[in-house]
């Protein structure tokens, strides 16, 4: 299954934090002197600029962006296209974590979603403020990514819930993650894990977006 995105990599999008550029003082101001957006004008800007009305966007964020959100974003997809949603909602995943932007994906993963007919392939790609902007649904599955949400709050629009929140009752709301683990845990079995809580986690998600997105 192709697991490219359309959305860019490279944000255009920029929030003033001075009036002095320093490359013309007759033309540079005082930032006090103008009269800045508040935070619910910044999100209806927002809203105008990277909202797209065509598609609803599911992003699923991790910290590295390498194994976990690309195999959430897989098994999502896989689930859509089989559900009355096909061809309605993308999905896509990003990391949190600025220095992991374009590595490989998780070799390791790719073989266990190789094994449940599922394909990851490409590079990891750093979330930009626009595809937190854009996305209707945002699901974390990690500290990490939910830290990188809280940060960033002026500009979602959407919902955001931990992947843990569609596990059964008293479960850890996070997936665990594929390299920090004890060094005598049996490699293979935690990635059994993961594929089989983020399989889980997608299924019921699938079964809460009417309410979601209420449609």
């Amino acid at each position: 299954m192709n697991n490219t995105d359309n959305t860019s990599s490279k944000s255009p999008f920029k929030f003033p934090t001075s009036g002095f550029t320093g490359q013309n003082p007759e033309k540079d101001f005082d930032s006090e002197s103008i009269l800045m957006p508040s935070a619910s004008q910044r999100r209806v800007i927002l809203h105008h600029r990277y909202h797209s009305d065509d598609l609803t966007s599911i992003l699923f964020l991790s910290k590295r962006g390498m194994s976990r959100s690309p195999l959430a974003r897989e098994i999502m997809r896989d689930l859509i296209s089989e559900s009355s949603y096909f061809g309605r909602i993308r999905t896509f995943a990003r990391g949190v974590t600025k220095a992991y932007d374009q590595c490989p994906l998780d070799g390791r993963m790719k073989r266990h979603c190789g094994a449940i007919g599922i394909s990851i392939n490409g590079f990891s790609r750093f979330s930009t403020l626009p595809d937190l902007a854009s996305a209707e649904i945002i699901v974390t599955l990690d500290q990490q990514s939910d830290n990188f949400v809280e940060n960033h709050a002026e500009v979602i629009l959407g919902h955001v819930r931990p992947l843990g929140s569609f596990f059964p009752r008293g479960s850890s709301p996070y997936v665990s993650d594929p390299y920090e683990r004890p060094d005598d845990e049996n490699v293979d079995e935690r990635y059994e894990t993961i594929v089989s809580s983020v399989k889980l986690g997608c299924k019921n998600l699938l079964s809460e977006l009417p309410a979601l997105l209420q449609v």
